[in-house]
């Protein structure tokens, strides 16, 4: 005698599906970072030469080009750079490609340096240096460093040569050059400043 269940032409209900998060599960998101990270460890290592100096320094490809329109165009291309494993940057600064390295690795790096080290011209030559190299996410974060060093009420002096430097190497309408213009605004002093009549004439301008 048949004892299975009789079925209908309707179909049978499902049981509930197991709960599904409403916004992106931060824990999966968490683990993606990660492995992202160790595989860039695990990837090749290129070297970067920098200044006329050629200072190398040598970095995990994958991590490179996961931050840097730039490189992952060099070596990820067809360019000879993918072939060598090795690219030049002779007109740029190793004193300040080297916290763009440490950049590269953590993004908290900036916290903990020395302000006396890393000043706001510091600051300002690298946001630009990641502004040419593509690093968008580089950018984002020395600007909360530069804003916060804005914020205080002991506002920074930023020279004349990091002015000319902001202005002769980014496009109107930068973020850098926005917050030049506002403290400079705030607190320009041309007694005490006087080589400032000497800036570049947009920044005058716009002051």
């Amino acid at each position: 005698m048949n004892t299975s269940p009789q079925t209908s032409g309707r179909s049978q209900p499902t049981a509930p599906r197991p709960y599904m998060w409403s916004l992106p599960n931060p824990f999966r998101q968490a683990r993606s970072v990660i492995a992202d990270f160790l595989r860039g460890l695990a990837d090749v290592v290129v070297t970067v030469l920098v200044g006329p100096e050629e200072t190398a320094f040598r970095i995990h490809k994958g991590l490179l080009c996961s931050k840097s329109e730039y490189f992952r165009a060099a070596f990820e291309g067809s360019f000879r750079e993918s072939t060598e494993k090795k690219i030049q940057l002779r007109d740029e600064d190793s004193k300040i490609f080297q916290f763009y390295a440490a950049l590269i690795y953590t993004d908290k790096a900036a916290l903990s340096w020395n302000e006396e080290e890393f000043d706001v011209d510091v600051c300002c030559r690298l946001y630009v240096l990641a502004d040419r190299l593509g690093s968008e996410n580089i950018q984002n974060i020395v600007m909360d460093v530069i804003h916060g060093r804005c914020s205080r009420l002991d506002l920074p002096i930023f020279g004349l040569g990091t002015i000319n430097h902001v202005f002769n190497n980014t496009l109107p309408g930068s973020r850098l050059r926005a917050i030049l213009i506002d403290v400079a605004s705030y607190d320009m002093d041309l007694d005490n400043q006087p080589e400032l009549v000497n800036a570049d004439p947009e920044f005058l301008f716009e002051v």
